[in-house]
């Protein structure tokens, strides 16, 4: 997925967010690649994280993708809860969680050995006082390696038998130490969307708290389980 590519889907994305009256936060490998100098690999697809635990503000699970590379950009959509039980929850953009919640299968093979592939390891939440319009938000530099430096340690730390799941955490790791050592273009400034700064959200960062189930979804009950 090229530049053009990227910024068709991030028009795509800020129509949908409008139509929700949701706050987007976009991240990942497209915020690299439309900034970064140094940035080669094609991102897969646009990771943008929606700013409300509230279902009513979250797309519908690939909302706004043609499911054909030669047509648009794929969009991740990354959401989270919180409910009385689990008041902190990671945010997920897969129904893995949600099959398991309706089948009551959230068991040690799904958790943890496949839940860095589907789960953050950081939120960001509006901090209070903040008035923002609705629709899609650009990280400033700063704000996006902070996001960074905030997974890292997480991702590191992780533990896993699962030959699959070990490779995937190596090749996130590289790929998040070299965004960080690479310098960030200054033509973030020409995009029609705005900026938001770390004095605008609060960034979490979360550990071994469980996944949000994605809503919107037939397995989604609304709240999660998890084998003892």
């Amino acid at each position: 997925m090229n530049k053009d590519k990227i910024l068709e889907g991030l028009k795509i994305a800020n129509n949908i967010l409008l139509k929700y009256n949701a706050y987007g936060l976009l991240f990942g490998s497209a915020l690299s690649l439309l900034f970064n100098k140094q940035a080669r690999n094609n991102p897969k697809d646009i990771d943008i994280l929606i700013l409300s635990p509230l279902c009513e503000h979250h797309p519908e699970r690939g909302e706004g993708t043609k499911y054909s590379p030669r047509d648009s950009a794929k969009i991740d959509w990354w959401v989270y809860h919180s409910s009385d039980r689990y008041p902190i929850q990671r945010p997920s953009n897969d129904n893995l969680v949600a099959k398991g919640n309706a089948a009551d299968l959230l068991d040690d093979w799904v958790m943890p050995d496949f839940q860095s592939q589907v789960g953050l390891y950081w939120n960001a939440q509006i901090k209070e006082g903040v008035i923002l319009s609705p629709g899609l938000y650009i990280p400033k530099p700063s704000l996006a390696k902070k996001i960074i430096r905030t997974e890292l340690p997480k991702i590191r730390v992780q533990q896993s038998k699962n030959k699959r799941a070990i490779a995937f955490r190596r090749k996130k790791i590289l790929k998040l130490e070299k965004q960080l050592s690479q310098s960030w273009d200054k033509n973030f400034y020409s995009l029609p969307y705005p900026l938001i700064s770390e004095g605008e959200l609060r960034i979490q960062s979360l550990g071994n708290q469980i996944m949000s189930a994605y809503c919107k979804h037939r397995y989604y009950t609304g709240e999660v389980k998890i084998k003892k």
